[in-house]
């Protein structure tokens, strides 16, 4: 009796055994990928509720992040993650028996970037890059959408990047501004109805990106593969007449029903703060402006005369326009001294130079001036000619506002030959600047090989100089120096500018516009 007591205990001890081992041995099993991979424990008890779940975090801190059991996609669509700034991230979904990779880019600033999974399937795991800047409370699932001011990549489109615009700021008061560094070319969808591409460059670049009734709200951008850091900010835009803060291709492009004044829009170049960009409704807007400052500061003849009104009917400024802030400090200053009556636009003029600080005045009224300029364009020109004076215009500025350039034309400039410096001479001449002004010729010299692509240079020139030929007869020796073949020095010229200006501001000759529509 006492034998089968303590055979009957043996037994049901052994059989115990054997089950703690049996369990051991499954759970051991069954856990050992989640404790060797885990990078935090995924909390069965969470799905109860319908709260965002809180992922809580298991040492060793990991680069592979493993869920246990599975995420279920039904119940929790959105993936949030809320990047850290610097660093951007090489992120793997393990979704079921699929894996899909994502290059995140760098962020400004820490905020929420949502990844919408697909329905009815489990994400089973993440794999993050070695240096990762997802930090321990960066990650959780949500039900919910995602709220509009957020950016999202949806798993039918995972190379694109998605900004849901609130519908209060589709009303004209507000704006996007994105600094976003591209390795490559980038579209960006829905955007004043359009498709934009932005072209590929090596340092940061800032573009603004307007909101417009009746649109969709929502702006796309991708290949999310190209974009190596990105940040944006929701800004109100400013009251006239503050200038718009704006890159080229925007000047352009902006439409005129949005302008803040019926009779032109003033901006400053994004790249160049110091530039002030007139973008006038029509020539005689622009005439009322700088047709007086023409005259005085370039104009064959002229140079140092302010025209009264009368002496100004009939007469012509130029399509475009470009002043250095001193010539506008002299201008200024003579029609104060001689109480020179000025158009209501000179005067407005005069408040924005004040305001904008490309002019101050000292405590004896007189005028004097910082480092900037200004420049402008008019609606009136055709499209093409207005990409091209813009341009044109634009080297001014950056001639004005730029020591390190005014050496490097000058330069090229005296490398020149005696008879091809007098070739320019008369070419500009000819065009009504005054040839006498050395450093006129000189800026003039390099504003006309910039406006369009350096390899185009030749065809340009060649065509206008050879039709100068029949009527300017005595100069025929002179001129024939840029025609035919010897137009190609044109383009020799014109390279070494784009050299210099591709190694110093990322600009190539004859294109300053990285944003343009995608036809």
């Amino acid at each position: 009796m006492e034998k089968r007591k303590y055979l009957s205990i043996w037994i049901h001890v052994f059989a115990g055994v054997l089950l703690f081992l049996n369990n051991s041995l499954s759970a051991k099993e069954e856990y050992a990928p989640v404790q060797q991979d885990a990078l935090y424990l995924y909390s069965v008890e969470s799905l109860q509720n319908n709260l965002p779940v809180k992922p809580s975090f298991s040492e060793p801190f990991r680069k592979n992040i493993r869920f246990y059991p599975p995420v279920d996609t039904e119940k929790f669509v959105f993936l949030q993650i809320n990047t850290s700034e610097g660093i951007s991230e090489d992120l793997t979904l393990l979704l079921n028996d699929r894996e899909i990779s994502l290059r995140l880019p760098a962020f400004g600033k820490e905020f929420p970037l949502y990844i919408k999974m697909p329905k009815g399937a489990s994400l089973q795991g993440l794999i993050v890059s070695d240096h990762s800047s997802i930090s321990r409370n960066s990650l959780s699932f949500s039900s919910s959408a995602p709220f509009s001011s957020s950016l999202l990549i949806s798993w039918d489109a995972p190379e694109t990047l998605e900004y849901h615009l609130p519908a209060s700021d589709r009303n004209g008061r507000y704006y996007y501004l994105l600094n976003i560094r591209n390795r490559g070319s980038l579209c960006i969808e829905g955007v004043d109805r359009a498709n934009l591409k932005l072209k590929a460059y090596s340092e940061s670049q800032s573009i603004s990106l307007y909101p417009v009734e009746n649109s969709l709200g929502t702006w796309k951008l991708s290949p999310l593969s190209e974009i190596d850091f990105l940040s944006y900010e929701k800004k109100e835009i400013p009251p006239f007449p503050l200038p718009l803060t704006e890159g080229m291709s925007a000047v352009l492009s902006r439409s005129q029903e949005d302008w803040r004044h019926p009779d032109f829009e003033l901006y400053k170049w994004v790249r160049f703060p110091d530039i002030l960009i007139w973008d006038c409704r029509n020539y005689d807007v622009q005439n009322r402006f700088f047709r007086r400052l023409s005259y005085y500061v370039e104009k064959k003849g002229f140079r140092g005369t302010l025209l009264t009104n009368q002496e100004l009917e009939g007469k012509h400024g130029w399509n475009a326009h470009d002043y250095r802030a001193g010539d506008l400090a002299d201008f200024f200053n003579l029609a104060r001294d001689i109480d020179f009556p000025l158009y209501e636009e000179e005067r407005l003029m005069l408040k924005i130079l004040l305001e904008e600080n490309i002019l101050f005045e000292n405590s004896e009224g007189i005028l004097h001036a910082n480092n900037g300029a200004i420049i402008s364009i008019s609606r009136e020109s055709i499209e093409i000619l207005r990409h091209r004076f813009l341009v044109h215009e634009a080297s001014h500025g950056l001639y004005f506002i730029s020591p390190e350039y005014r050496a490097f034309i000058l330069s090229l400039w005296e490398g020149l030959e005696d008879e091809e410096r007098e070739l320019w001479r008369f070419f500009l001449g000819w065009y009504g600047y005054d040839p006498t002004d050395e450093d006129l010729m000189i800026n003039e010299f390099q504003a006309y090989l910039v406006q369009q692509k350096s390899d185009q240079a030749a065809e340009f020139f060649n065509v206008r100089l050879s039709k100068l030929i029949p009527q300017y007869p005595a100069y025929k020796e002179l001129i024939e120096r840029g025609t035919g073949e010897n137009s190609a020095s044109f383009n020799i010229w014109a390279g070494d500018i784009k050299h210099w200006m591709m190694a110093k501001w990322g600009l190539e000759p004859g294109d300053f516009f990285p944003l343009y529509k995608d036809l």
